[in-house]
């Protein structure tokens, strides 16, 4: 049983973790890093690609 909340309390720190992640460009600007915002930016790189874009107004 002690393992088990031990599992819990690690599972809910990793999670805590990533959702407090903060990514700050070079410019200042600052990001969620959580993996649903990690999820956005994925696509949004993926679009840029197919379609040639190299900047945006983030």
């Amino acid at each position: 049983m002690q393992d088990m909340q031990a599992i819990t309390n690690a599972i809910r720190d990793k999670i805590e973790a990533i959702n407090s992640i903060q990514v700050t460009t070079q410019s200042g600007k600052t990001f969620h890093g959580d993996e649903e915002s990690q999820g956005r930016i994925a696509r949004a790189l993926q679009i840029a690609g197919f379609t040639g874009q190299t900047q945006t107004g983030w």
